[in-house]
């Protein structure tokens, strides 16, 4: 079982869910301000699922 600690982002969860959100259609620099909102809520996502979720959560 992992130990607990601060919150861990996996480098290659950020990618890809910065890669989804192009695909839908985010421009580069909207798909970064969404990943950097999402990181400062300071939660750890163990998916890029979960990190959609925080992106729009509030829309």
């Amino acid at each position: 079982a992992p130990s607990a600690g601060p919150p861990v982002v996996d480098g290659n969860v950020m990618e890809d869910a910065y890669q989804a959100l192009l695909s839908v259609g985010h421009s580069p620099q909207e798909a970064r301000q969404r990943l950097d909102r999402a990181l400062a809520a300071g939660k750890s996502f163990q998916s890029v699922e979960e990190v959609l979720l925080e992106i729009y959560k509030g829309e």
